[in-house]
């Protein structure tokens, strides 16, 4: 599943960030996992997209990462380098 958190508009094309969610069972209890995905469209088309995975279980601690990412305007193509950076 994923939500969309935010939208940016940079240079005539659209950034979306998506918060996506997942779950895992650990010692019999069933737990929700979060992660990031972006998308790149221009008038609506979607150009580029990438889904960066689980993050934590903490829904505020993947929000402010989304929030940061949409703030400095992060593309699909450098996401993953920067949450590298982000969560060394």
């Amino acid at each position: 599943m994923k939500e969309m958190m935010l939208a940016v508009g940079v240079e005539g094309y659209t950034i979306r960030y998506f918060r996506t969610k997942g779950s895992y069972e650990c010692e019999g209890e069933q737990k929700s996992i979060y992660g990031v995905a972006v998308t790149k469209s221009l008038d609506d088309v979607e150009e580029e997209s990438v889904d960066a995975g689980f993050i934590s279980e903490d829904i505020g601690y993947v929000d402010e990462i989304i929030a940061t990412l949409g703030r400095n305007s992060v593309t699909p193509v450098a996401l993953c380098e920067v949450l590298d950076e982000m969560l060394v």
